[in-house]
């Protein structure tokens, strides 16, 4: 009990969803897959880290011979940081587990809904895939492309902005709202489990056929078929499919309530970046434009739950 009570509020709840998911997986007989992911999203971790600590390392060096430092601050972020990290990577892995098997658990698709729902909501009643699709290009195709796979760099950069300007308390808040964000939303995405349009509908999105994001969605596809006829093959990191809400926009969003916090100026980066991810996730048929309202939502909602606590 002591040693529960010194963890922080997100990672007890880290360690507790981590558990849930491995007891209810114990029951179904599931296999519950922990080294790959860890070693998978390790690299991930590393990614976001080679933006956050070299300029937060420069500034602390400075600050330090100028006398501005106090002598354990430094490894005091430091170890705030990594255990952050290491919350982080217990609720993806947990959630990894779960997101790949979310229709063996509830079989039944919402697309129809979603899709309605942009079609009257962004159309007034047309067809908007139809759009979308008439968009596609094989040089604007290469261009979305980048931004939907390094989407994380406009969490990183204002994350690297906040470690260096103030420490890290404010990235401690984000990391944990970001975790939040993953166990909340993969719940959400049992509750109302959606492929996104251009799985659904996979004709519809055939000038695409050649590109890697094709070629990605078509190998998510299958491996998704494959654990929904295999129960016992493992997780495998980045291709469990669900796309309400978009949690690839709900963590870049978190990067502007950060640079909101740490340096406003950021927000004329990373206003239109967003915006362009958003643009992106749907051009390629990832998300419904309806999966990006909840996300937005839920970064919010999980920065307030964390107002004060950090910083």
């Amino acid at each position: 009990m002591k040693a529960l009570a010194r963890l922080w509020p997100e990672e007890r709840i880290a360690l507790a969803f981590f558990g849930g998911v491995a007891a209810l997986f114990i029951d179904r007989r599931y296999p519950f897959t922990v080294g790959p992911l860890v070693a998978s999203y390790l690299q991930f971790l590393l990614a976001i880290s080679v933006f956050v600590l070299p300029p937060w390392l420069v500034v602390s060096l400075v600050r330090r011979l100028r006398g501005k430092l106090p002598p354990d601050m430094f490894v005091r972020d430091l170890g705030i940081y990594l255990r952050s990290l290491a919350a982080l990577l217990v609720a993806l892995v947990a959630y990894t587990n779960l997101k790949c098997r979310l229709l063996l658990l509830h079989p039944q698709l919402f697309d129809r809904i979603f899709w309605q729902l942009d079609d009257t909501l962004h159309m007034g009643g047309g067809d908007f895939v139809a759009w979308v699709t008439s968009l596609h290009s094989p040089a604007r195709t290469g261009l979305m492309h980048n931004l939907y796979f390094y989407a994380w760099a406009a969490l990183a950069l204002p994350l690297a902005v906040a470690m260096a300007r103030s420490g890290a308390g404010l990235v401690r808040r984000t990391l944990a709202a970001l975790a939040l964000c993953y166990i909340i939303g993969v719940f959400t995405y049992l509750a109302l489990p959606s492929l996104g349009p251009a799985l659904v509908e996979r004709g519809r999105y055939a000038a695409l056929a050649g590109s890697h994001i094709f070629t990605l969605q078509q190998s998510m596809l299958e491996a998704l078929r494959f654990t929904v006829q295999n129960p016992q093959a493992p997780a495998a990191p980045f291709i469990g499919l669900a796309a309400f809400p978009s949690l690839h926009l709900a963590t870049s969003a978190l990067g502007l309530f950060v640079a909101w916090k740490s340096w406003r100026p950021l927000l004329i980066l990373l206003v239109p970046w967003n915006l362009a991810i958003a643009a992106s996730a749907v051009y390629f048929g990832w998300h419904y434009v309806v999966d990006f309202y909840p996300a937005l939502l839920l970064a919010w909602a999980n920065l307030l739950v964390t107002e004060g606590r950090y910083d």
